[in-house]
């Protein structure tokens, strides 16, 4: 029997559809996992899926859902038999989880999506339906077919040329068209779906995409490089709903790089700090930052009066060509403008240069930690090794940069190459 029949039978006479929302589990030891550390506060994961608990705000109301986040409980069977479909989402690290849940819930629609089925739906050769890009734009194509009686392999919506060619060759069959990246209207996320007492913070996201280019980073593949906010009201809403679910505490901004866009960033910390006036300052923010924060007063002032206290900023490395290797700009503009060199001088150096200005970056580095440390903001890093460049000094180096500056969780991980 066709697998589908019943969810399109139930949908094309819009009769009530159970949807299971799975989270694979994140491998042990691995960057996100955080399982040694979430044993110390009791705690079983860092942060709910945020991808996920935003999918039910596009769908109609005959859609019932549930949450099954496997870094909280395992995925039980009962859950799948229960439901009419299966929607599952995942980061690259997740791949194999992935793969472990599409075998147990062969015998029901499944529906993929997220940064892994987006970039490698090529390497899952399963029975499936895709459902990649930015479920604003690919959501409302599936649920037409559904209330059609039908539905097709793929629902894509590229921003490139070169990846609509790749996928409408790869895919025989689907609704794939040439787009751009959507605004971001969706509606607040559903926090009730989350078994909050299980995680250390929430999530919200205040922003999608980023304009820096670095070659490591799969961001502007997924999100472009232009910085897409959410509406204030929306985070206003998702915080409201938030605080009378009862959470209090730390709440984790989930954007690529929340102060590319200084007017906009300031703009919604000004409005969350309100906010939290009006609420008795019920919750603390972190988020992902470049190091340029340290020399944005303003942004940075403001950040601390919407309650942040925390920032990831991805140093990467303080070796000079590795960074120039990988095109993290961000990283190298002081440095550049003290020293008055060019980006194209920069590509030339002599091993001697490298090796002064190393120090130099290091030692600026640690100046723009303390700044942002001084004003209230704990900084957390993320490093790779790997890089073509990097030589037998770079882990020394890193390590070097890490203790002076008193970062206090450092994430190191090896390079790996994006498509």
């Amino acid at each position: 029997m066709n697998k589908y029949a019943g969810l399109l039978h139930k949908a094309k006479n819009k009769e009530q559809i159970n949807v299971l929302l799975v989270y694979p589990k994140i491998p042990s030891g691995t960057y996100w996992g955080y399982e040694h550390a979430l044993s110390f506060v009791g705690k079983k994961a860092a942060i709910p899926p945020l991808g996920l608990i935003t999918l039910p705000g596009l769908f109609p109301e005959n859609y019932h859902f549930q949450l099954a986040d496997m870094n909280v409980s395992p995925l039980r069977q009962e859950q799948i038999q229960q439901s009419d479909v299966v929607f599952a989402s995942s980061m690259v690290v997740q791949a194999k989880t992935l793969d472990d849940v599409i075998e147990r819930t062969e015998g029901k629609p499944t529906v993929l999506g997220g940064p892994y089925p987006t970039e490698y739906y090529d390497k899952i050769k399963k029975d499936v339906i895709f459902v990649l890009n930015e479920g604003e734009q690919t959501i409302p194509a599936l649920l037409s077919d559904l209330e059609q009686g039908r539905i097709q392999k793929a629902y894509a919506r590229p921003a490139t040329e070169q990846q609509l060619k790749q996928l409408l060759n790869y895919f025989t069959e689907g609704n794939i068209e040439l787009a751009p990246k959507p605004k971001l209207t969706t509606p607040p996320a559903r926090y009730d779906l989350v078994e909050m007492n299980a995680y250390q913070s929430m999530i919200i996201q205040l922003s999608r995409g980023c304009p820096n280019k670095c070659e490591f980073c799969n961001v502007r593949i997924l999100f472009g490089n232009k910085t897409r906010y959410k509406p204030i009201e929306t985070t206003l809403a998702e915080l409201t709903q938030l605080y009378e679910l009862g959470w209090r505490g730390t709440i984790f901004i989930a954007d690529d790089n929340t102060i590319a866009n200084k007017k906009a960033a300031i703009e919604r910390f000004n409005a969350i700090a309100e906010w939290q006036k009006q609420h008795d300052h019920p919750f603390s923010f972190g988020t992902e930052l470049s190091i340029s924060f340290a020399d944005q007063p303003e942004l940075l002032a403001a950040f601390v009066q919407a309650g942040g206290n925390y920032g990831f900023v991805g140093f990467e490395t303080p070796n000079i060509r590795s960074l120039v290797e990988c095109d993290k700009w961000v990283n190298l503009k002081t440095i550049m403008k003290e020293e008055g060199l060019t980006r194209e001088e920069m590509l030339h150096l002599s091993d001697a240069q490298e090796e002064n200005l190393t120090q130099k970056l290091i030692q600026a580095t640690i100046k723009k930690v303390r700044t942002i440390q001084q004003a209230g903001v704990e900084v957390f890093g993320g490093f790779i090794y790997g890089f073509d460049s990097d030589n037998k000094k770079a882990i020394d180096r890193q390590i070097e940069l890490i203790q002076q500056s008193g970062i206090p969780i450092a994430m190191p991980g090896m390079l790996t190459a994006i498509r």
